[in-house]
């Protein structure tokens, strides 16, 4: 029988948590577990392939305890690691993730997507718009062919992208603008060469469907011109699996009037869109309210300023002039944009918003654990970024305070939130200590 250790599922990976690990199992319902210091120890001899007598002396003489009962802890922490998925199997066989799947926010866009019988790149001829900046994505739209209906189709898309369009002095584009006079934001200058380009051609077929050709993925249907203009801001999602220059969150993301980035992560349906447009309303400038970027060597924060997607009830809320219509331009809220595509500040805090009508609005600090469970689930690239990303969130859950903030919409939450960060640049305060802040909604 082997003495060797049963090896971690391949294509595992693990960054410092703590005093131990968080380590992804690509597959496994939790995707990411935290090991203690003990427990890391072991893994790291399975993922070096150390024989199980070699790791009991190792310990044996490192602690000075006696062999036994070192053999003991081993082979039952080992046995745990098996049971869990994390050595010596393949990962559990699981439905996969809405994250993995990139399904955030009607990523599909509420398409009936279409394929070719063949993935054929499909070259247009017609009007192109942009570079659209999905992060460090350059897109440029295409019409199919250069006619009155692709023009006026391909107008409609310019209009409402025009947040995420990169205003660049060359025809290629892809220079970050620079932030406007005044602004704290950090902007950015890095050469169009620097991001990956691709076209996506849009065709509008005899029958008015619009079919969407993506590179070398054939192409998807939309019913009409206004489905596709609808659905066109979310329908962008699907890039952003292929990051693989920063860690991408499933999040919402505003900079507080005074400079400070706050990160605001939550699954789709939880309000992160309407809390965005509120603290919009309240001066704080957008980034997203969808998806934002993390440089891994800093923790910079990647705007992507796409148009707020908000329901009826949203906008009738928010007292929007048109609250039917389903994308809004930030400026529709009187707010301000920070530049698409650009590094801006790292964020001073994460916070977890739950939406509940009726309650008060509340403030809870979490520890590190707790907001690395919270994030774990929104992390779109893992598969695409690796171990960087999974660096990067740790990082970010160990470095900066999470709260979970309970609120019911209104004016309130931007108010806490106003409070929080004023605390927060008080020296003495602390990021793991649970308060709470509670006031009529």
């Amino acid at each position: 029988m082997s003495d060797r250790l049963p090896a971690p599922p391949a294509g595992s990976f693990s960054a410092a948590f703590g005093d131990g690990l968080a380590v992804y199992v690509a597959g496994h319902p939790a995707r990411v577990q935290v090991l203690n210091a003990s427990a890391a120890l072991v893994w790291r001899a399975c993922e070096a392939g150390m024989g199980r007598v070699e790791l009991i002396d190792t310990v044996t003489e490192a602690s000075g305890a006696a062999a036994e009962a070192i053999a003991a802890d081993v082979d039952a922490c080992l046995a745990q690691m098996v049971a869990d998925g994390l050595a010596g199997v393949a990962p559990p066989e699981t439905a996969v993730s809405a994250a993995d799947a990139g399904a955030v926010s009607g990523a599909d866009g509420g398409s009936a997507p279409g394929r070719a019988e063949s993935p054929v790149r499909r070259v247009g001829a017609g009007r192109r718009v942009g570079p659209v900046a999905v992060l460090d994505r350059r897109l440029w739209l295409v019409g199919d062919r250069a006619d009155d209906v692709h023009d006026r189709l391909l107008t409609a898309a310019e209009e409402l992208l025009a947040d995420l369009i990169v205003q660049s002095s060359d025809s290629v584009g892809g220079t970050p603008a620079p932030s406007p006079e005044g602004d704290p934001g950090r902007g950015g200058d890095d050469p169009a060469a620097a991001y990956p380009q691709e076209s996506v051609v849009i065709e509008v077929v005899d029958d008015q469907s619009v079919r969407v050709w993506g590179p070398g993925e054939g192409y998807r249907s939309f019913d009409g011109e206004r489905a596709w203009l609808d659905a066109l801001p979310t329908d962008l999602n699907r890039h952003l699996m292929r990051q693989d220059r920063c860690l991408v969150l499933h999040a919402a993301a505003l900079m507080a009037p005074g400079g400070q980035v706050v990160v605001l992560p939550a699954p789709s349906g939880s309000g992160k869109s309407t809390l965005a447009a509120q603290l919009v309303r309240a001066g704080w400038r957008y980034l997203s309210d969808e998806a934002v970027g993390l440089r891994f060597t800093d923790l910079a924060t990647v705007a992507y300023p796409k148009p707020l997607v908000l329901s009826p009830e949203s906008g009738r809320t928010l007292g929007l002039a048109e609250p039917d219509r389903l994308n809004h331009r930030p400026g529709s809220l009187g707010g301000r944009v920070l530049p698409s595509g650009s590094d801006q500040e790292s964020p001073v805090s994460v916070v977890i918003p739950r939406y509940q009508p009726g309650v008060e609005t509340t403030l809870r600090s979490l520890d590190p654990a707790e907001v690395l469970a919270e994030l774990v689930p929104e992390v779109l690239n893992f598969g695409a970024a690796g171990v960087q990303a999974l660096e990067a969130l740790t990082a970010l859950v160990s470095d900066r305070p999470g709260h979970e903030l309970v609120h019911p919409g209104g004016d309130r939450p931007a108010a806490v939130l106003r409070d929080l960060l004023e605390r927060e640049d008080q020296p003495a305060a602390s990021a793991y200590v649970t308060d709470a802040i509670s006031g009529s909604s």
